[in-house]
């Protein structure tokens, strides 16, 4: 049984660096591409590059991925274009025992030593990118109540403030409630690509008009025939139940009655 963190071998990807690409209009074929894929690898650098016009995520990081990888100044935007969920970049978080707390997952090595150990042994860092459209899509159990499950803890919703938005500027005034929270601004001059060359070449992401949605109403949940179900509110139920847009109903609950549908009904489908 593997019980070491990380890789069983080094022959794997690692140190490597994707810089300075102009990647756009992909996927015209195959829909499950992404610009850059991370699979299997580590300390990967991802940076300075302009993705854009795909079908599904701009920068997506796969199954079995042992962490220490730097995305940054990259310009991601116009994607998702032909699948139902994604976003300018994903994470599928697939790897062996993840949860959203790491020491939690330490805690079940502690308690469990037989068991294969968590494959991320090194943090990711995102930092300084411009993600537009659709931002930044992380799979379960992240998606499933945050905060509540303790995953996004210090994260905070709301009007971020921004100097400029409509000119592309992103930075965020004084007053703004991202400040509690540490965010400081950077460089909104520095994304995408570098070489004059390629510069010239690459497409700029039309800023859009940008609208600030506080929602804090509960969903409606409905009884019938010894079940309890809602309607698919989110993204993320989108993407759970593998559906293209949000017409159908999450199934919660199917009591142990003998009402005649329950035989045939699982819950959170």
């Amino acid at each position: 049984m593997d019980t070491i963190a990380g890789p069983k071998t080094n022959e794997y990807p690692s140190a490597c660096r994707a810089y300075d690409n102009l990647i756009h209009d992909i996927g015209t074929i195959e829909k499950q591409v992404a610009g850059v894929e991370i699979s299997m690898a580590m300390f990967i650098t991802v940076c300075h590059n302009s993705i854009y016009n795909t079908p599904r995520a701009g920068i997506n990081i796969g199954v079995g991925c042992w962490g220490g990888d730097t995305i940054e100044y990259n310009d991601v935007f116009n994607t998702v274009l032909e699948t139902g969920d994604h976003g300018a970049f994903n994470s599928w978080g697939r790897d062996r025992y993840w949860l959203p707390d790491r020491k939690k997952v330490d805690s079940m090595v502690d308690l469990y030593p037989s068991l294969p150990l968590k494959d991320a042994t090194e943090p990711i860092v995102l930092h300084n990118n411009r993600f537009m459209w659709t931002a930044i899509f992380f799979r379960k159990p992240l998606r499933w109540k945050p905060h509540i499950n303790g995953s996004d803890a210090h994260s905070l919703s709301g009007d971020p403030g921004f100097v400029n938005a409509g000119a592309g500027n992103f930075n965020v005034n004084q007053g703004s409630p991202a400040k509690n929270i540490g965010f400081n601004n950077f460089s909104v001059n520095e994304f995408g690509v570098q070489s004059k060359r390629l510069r010239n070449a690459a497409g700029k992401p039309p800023v859009p008009v940008l609208r600030t949605v506080l929602i804090n109403k509960r969903s409606k949940v409905t009884g019938w025939i010894g079940t309890t179900f809602k309607n698919i509110e989110t993204q993320g139920e989108q993407s759970a139940c593998g559906l293209p847009d949000k017409n159908g109903v999450l199934l919660l609950r199917v009591s142990g009655g003998k009402r005649p549908l329950s035989p045939f009904s699982r819950k959170n489908i």
